[in-house]
């Protein structure tokens, strides 16, 4: 017997939003690093983000570890088409932590480039 009314099984309250509502979330993902200087990085991964999105990296080499705020500069197909280029940009107000991280991978040198692993 169909009356026209959709069924609705849920048995908790709903409340409608009015305006806008904010929420986030969170996803995990290892990079392989490219290249790293003293503007970001290029990184490697299989689900590229959305260009001009930030987000939360967490960092962790050389005995540096902590989080940054990253942007996505841009993003381009790797030689395997399977895997994305990604330019990340760090726009952290703690760029002193940015930096310590870029001479500790780069011997002081500012950049570096390379297949080398590492997360970012």
């Amino acid at each position: 017997m169909d009356d026209g009314k959709e069924s609705d099984r849920r048995s908790d309250q709903r409340f409608e939003v009015v305006g806008q509502l904010w929420g986030y979330f969170t996803t995990s993902d290892s990079l392989e690093v490219r290249d790293v200087n003293a503007g970001g990085a290029l990184t490697v991964v299989e689900s590229p983000p959305a260009e001009g999105s930030v987000h939360k990296v967490h960092v962790d080499a050389s005995g540096h570890g902590g989080d940054l705020r990253m942007r996505v500069k841009h993003v381009r197909l790797d030689a395997d088409p399977s895997q994305n280029l990604v330019g990340l940009e760090c726009v952290d107000d703690n760029r002193a932590f940015w930096d310590d991280v870029v001479a500790s991978l780069t011997g002081g040198t500012g950049g570096t480039s390379g297949s080398g692993g590492g997360s970012a």
